[in-house]
C-alpha cells in the first residue's frame, strides 16, 4: 500500500504535465501527417533587448561596421494591425510607398542615424540577408512618435530589410 500510494504521488504530477503540454503544444503526433515527419524549416530568430529578428533569408559575407555606409530595401509597418507606413520598394500598400519605382535607402552603420533598434539589427545582418526586425517602441520613436511618419507615440515597429551592399 504505501509503494502505491508513493507511485500515485509521483505520477501525479507527471501526467498533469503532460496534460498541460497536450493541450498547449498539440499532440506530437499532429507533425507527422502523412506517417513521414514534419522537415519544415524553422525560421532562425534572435532575441536581443532593442529588437528580434527573424531571419527570412540568410545572407553571406560581413556585417555592417560602424562608419560603413549601407544600402537596404526595407518595409517599415506599426506592429499593432500590421499598417504599413513605409517602403523603399513597393509602390502602394503603404503611406510613404516607392512610387517612382525603387529607392534603396542608405545611411551611415553607428552613428545614430536611424533608431537604436535598426541600428543594433541591421548590425547583426550580413550581405544579402533579409530579416524581419521588431523593435519595441522605447528603442523605436519612443513616447512621442512620429507624427510625420504618422507613427503613434509608444508604437512597437516590424521593419522587413534586405542589406543590399555595405561600403
Amino acid at each position: 500500500p504505501k509503494i502505491t500510494s508513493l507511485l500515485y504521488i509521483c505520477a501525479a504530477p507527471v501526467l498533469l504535465y503532460l496534460a498541460f503540454w497536450y493541450t498547449t503544444q498539440g499532440s506530437p503526433l499532429e507533425a507527422v501527417q502523412d506517417g513521414t515527419p514534419d522537415h519544415t524549416p524553422q525560421p532562425h530568430v534572435v532575441e536581443m533587448a532593442t529588437f528580434t529578428k527573424e531571419v527570412l533569408i540568410p545572407g553571406t559575407g560581413p556585417t555592417p561596421q560602424k562608419g560603413q555606409h549601407v544600402t537596404v530595401s526595407a518595409d517599415l509597418y506599426l506592429k499593432d494591425g500590421h499598417v504599413g507606413i513605409w517602403s523603399t520598394h513597393q509602390p502602394s500598400g503603404f503611406l510613404f510607398s516607392a512610387t517612382g519605382g525603387p529607392q534603396p535607402f542608405e545611411y551611415q552603420a553607428g552613428v545614430g542615424g536611424v533608431v537604436p533598434g535598426w541600428e543594433d539589427g541591421v548590425a547583426s545582418m550580413q550581405l544579402n540577408e533579409k530579416a524581419r526586425l521588431t523593435i519595441p517602441w522605447n528603442y523605436a520613436y519612443g513616447a512621442n512618435g512620429h507624427p510625420g511618419f504618422k507613427i503613434p507615440p509608444r508604437a512597437d515597429l516590424v521593419f522587413e530589410i534586405q542589406v543590399l551592399a555595405i561600403r
